[in-house]
């Protein structure tokens, strides 16, 4: 799938960039950012407008489970979940 994220803040450190442009996704990796690569027509357009992209930010303060309760399920679950 080819996915356009259409003008939003794209904030990505390991490229030293910070500007407000488009995002092309191409099979779930990044194509281009700013112009779209030749040829480049999305399946889905997504407005960013006033929103941040972080490309590859991760949420390390995820909890799995509930306290006391067996958590095994929850983790296979979870991690299915996230996978996917």
């Amino acid at each position: 799938m080819k996915i356009e994220i259409r003008q939003g803040r794209i904030i990505d450190p390991a490229n030293e960039t910070d500007n407000v442009m488009s995002l092309y996704i191409d099979a779930g990796l990044i194509a281009s950012q700013g112009e779209p690569p030749a040829g480049f027509e999305p399946d889905m357009v997504i407005d960013a407008s006033d929103q941040l992209v972080i490309p590859g930010i991760i949420d390390i303060g995820i909890r799995l489970g509930e306290s006391g309760v067996d958590n095994t399920s929850h983790i296979r679950i979870e991690s299915e979940a996230a996978v996917s």
